[in-house]
């Protein structure tokens, strides 16, 4: 069973939410305000700041538990994920070599590195169609694809439907 970290850093997140439950009315004594609605924005300020908190907990504990060459190209990937990367470029950024960064990666991620870029762009580019009215080609070259034939190839393999559906 996974166990919650007994301290972690706070995240970013956090103060303004509790800043945001500490200000409401505390009793409702005031006449513009609502105590059922006050209670229920209460109640959704608690969840956020627990759903913050149990997300903070799972990314520092996904982080700890990679060896240092996985964390790294990982989150190297990640945020690069529109750059052409290769093994070889990866395994130089954390000072491995490819076969071995291949065998952590996949022991650790459950795919290879170049598996889960793709996978990266993928969800990346879904996002994007589902939360902007880029074109299909602006969205595939900001992922990384070399054409919109070939994300568009990809959404439907992945979603089963083309990505003009999936905008949708």
């Amino acid at each position: 069973m996974n166990q919650l970290p007994p301290t972690q850093q706070i995240s970013t997140l956090l103060p303004s939410l509790f800043q945001g439950a500490m200000s409401l009315p505390g009793s409702g004594s005031d006449l513009t305000s609502i105590p059922e609605l006050d209670d229920h924005v209460r109640d959704a300020l608690g969840a956020a700041i627990f759903s913050e908190y149990i997300r903070s907990a799972k990314s520092m504990a996904v982080t700890k538990l990679l060896p240092p060459p996985v964390a790294i190209a990982k989150r190297a990937l990640e945020s690069d994920y529109a750059q052409p990367w290769s093994v070889d470029a990866l395994a130089s950024l954390t000072e491995t070599n490819a076969n071995y960064l291949i065998h952590l990666f996949k022991k650790h991620v459950g795919e290879s590195p170049m598996q889960y870029l793709w996978n990266h762009r993928m969800d990346a580019g879904v996002h994007l169609l589902q939360t902007t009215r880029l074109t299909i080609d602006e969205v595939s070259h900001r992922c990384g694809f070399q054409s919109a034939a070939h994300f568009s190839r990809r959404v439907k393999e992945r979603k089963g439907v083309p990505p003009s559906t999936v905008r949708r």
